[in-house]
């Protein structure tokens, strides 16, 4: 992937889980699940308090995303020397029921506290930003640059791209993430109208769609210009299944008196992966090569139209 600062960055594949709902699993799962998805080729997006009850991990084995929240919400210093990409995250973070705010596991899990069974989030209003004005964008990613050798991207939703265009490029971002809410291909024509009109029309474009995508419909979305794709609608509910994930009542008994579960579980894991998304690149793969293409990147409208 090109950057406008720094050498390319090499990414295993253009899939990306953007906003993992960690807190929804036990946190011994999440690294069996977060290594399964790198290992098959999917960028994660993680913080270390995501995956981690202790601050001394080694993460640079990971190809990962980082969101840099406006209020910094679960971002450690650490996680900016470790990641693939550090997210400038403008898109606000919604609950399971849609609503602007944090849910109140997803807190304690970044405060290193245990969970509680309260279904209950926090305003995310409440929590004051650290910069309010684009205006400053220039200088925060400057001052991601310094504290990371990291891609630096910005993510927004589509609704916001008339406004947030034109200080994005002047920041020179590495990539624009946008968040769809209708047909994925139209945003993505969209979008790279309003790049080219504004001189932009070189920085990579990956795309959240918040409806499930088929392999086919992904390889319509590379041919339209997209460089990669979340697949957060796809997965999701899948990989966060507790009946797949959680640990079972006599697993953690045998925890509890000095027995080990992670083989089992992280088999279990990886069985999970492999059926669910590897099987899913595989299928983007293949109708990728239907086109007559080795790679994502040597789709363009003429295959679309073709099919």
């Amino acid at each position: 992937m090109p950057r406008s600062h720094g050498e390319p960055v090499s990414l295993p594949s253009p899939l990306l889980w953007f906003d993992p709902p960690w807190y929804r699993i036990d946190v011994d799962s999440c690294l069996f699940l977060a290594d399964a998805l790198t290992k098959v080729g999917i960028t994660v997006a993680c913080g270390q308090r995501d995956l981690f009850q202790q601050d001394d991990v080694d993460f640079r084995d990971f190809r990962r995303m980082v969101a840099h929240r406006c209020d910094r919400s679960g971002l450690l210093y650490k996680d900016l020397r470790d990641a693939t990409i550090v997210d400038v995250r403008l898109i606000q973070m919604r609950d399971r029921h849609g609503r602007f705010a944090y849910p109140i596991n997803q807190l304690r899990r970044w405060a290193n506290q245990e969970e509680t069974q309260v279904d209950m989030s926090i305003d995310a209003m409440l929590f004051p930003p650290e910069w309010i004005s684009l205006d400053d964008m220039t200088a925060k990613i400057a001052q991601l640059r310094r504290l990371s050798g990291a891609s630096v991207s910005v993510s927004i939703d589509e609704c916001c791209m008339a406004e947030m265009l034109p200080p994005i490029l002047r920041a020179r971002a590495d990539m624009l993430v946008i968040r769809t809410s209708g047909d994925p291909v139209a945003s993505i024509v969209q979008a790279k109208q309003m790049l080219n009109a504004s001189g932009g029309g070189e920085i990579p474009l990956w795309i959240v769609p918040t409806l499930p995508l088929s392999a086919e419909d992904c390889v319509k979305c590379f041919a339209m210009g997209a460089s990669g794709i979340a697949i957060d609608a796809m997965f999701t509910d899948a990989l966060m299944h507790l009946d797949d994930m959680a640990r079972t009542t006599a697993q953690r008994a045998a925890i509890s008196f000095g027995g080990s579960v992670e083989s089992d579980e992280s088999d279990r894991i990886v069985e999970l992966v492999d059926r669910v998304v590897k099987r899913f690149i595989d299928d983007v793969s293949g109708f990728a090569h239907s086109c007559g293409v080795g790679k994502m990147s040597e789709l363009n409208e003429s295959h679309v139209r073709r099919r």
